[in-house]
């Protein structure tokens, strides 16, 4: 057998590492681009404690800065309500300051008081609600889409069921921070916007439901048919 032309195996040992350098620069332009990804998702957490006033410690506790609630990580949460310990994290959930975020205000009903108060009058709880919303700050349109995506970011970080959002409720517990028709419709709107299939298609169904219940009359007749069209549309993406 003859030995190998020297020519051709230097070309080829050339030709392999042309073929490897322009693998290396792929690589290098990909974790380029995902180290861009992490930037931007460490910015875009940062934001999101800043809006919230939130304070992230070394051993993953979120602390309200005025120290009236900890939001601990879901796993543990569950842990310790699994333990009996409820009495702790329900007066927490309640004295929450979360729920007084400046923007996220307009989507917030204190139930409680306005049991309350109901309760002393002849007046419809729903006409109650509809005059304590009229006295909420309105929001800018940028405040609002900012709280918005804040809500949806919350909603994914962790890992959130949107049904027990719209009914108020966050991490089995009850905040009375409910949702109307109008804000599942702006919540559907704005994931199925950023491609977030799953929780568009959830917020729509709320959205529905609500509408069949005929708890809130916001949209008239015409909610139903507005709902099941949304619903259609992402189904068919």
């Amino acid at each position: 057998m003859g030995a190998s032309n020297p020519d051709t195996s230097y070309s080829t040992s050339a030709e392999n590492l042309k073929l490897l350098a322009i693998q290396e620069q792929t690589l290098i332009k990909s974790l380029g681009k995902y180290a861009e990804y992490l930037e931007d998702s460490i910015t875009e957490i940062r934001r999101f404690l800043k809006e919230f006033k939130i304070d992230w410690n070394d051993s993953l506790e979120f602390k309200i800065r005025n120290n009236s609630c900890h939001l601990l990580p879901k796993e543990e949460l569950c842990n310790n309500m699994a333990c009996g310990n409820q009495t702790t994290h329900r007066t927490l959930m309640t004295n929450c300051e979360i729920k007084k975020y400046v923007n996220l205000m307009r989507l917030t009903i204190d139930l409680e008081d306005l049991v309350t108060k109901q309760s002393h009058t002849d007046y419809d709880i729903r006409e109650t609600i509809k005059a304590n919303k009229q006295k909420l700050p309105q929001p800018s349109t940028a405040d609002r889409l900012e709280s918005i995506w804040a809500l949806l970011n919350l909603i994914r970080t962790y890992n959130l069921d949107e049904e027990d959002v719209a009914q108020g409720i966050l991490m089995k517990r009850e905040t009375h921070s409910i949702l109307s028709m109008s804000n599942l419709l702006e919540l559907g709107n704005h994931a199925l916007r950023h491609e977030m299939f799953k929780q568009a298609v959830n917020f729509f169904d709320q959205g529905l439901q609500l509408s069949v219940s005929g708890a809130d009359n916001e949209f008239g007749h015409l909610a139903s048919e507005m709902f099941s069209k949304k619903l259609d549309r992402v189904i068919k993406i």
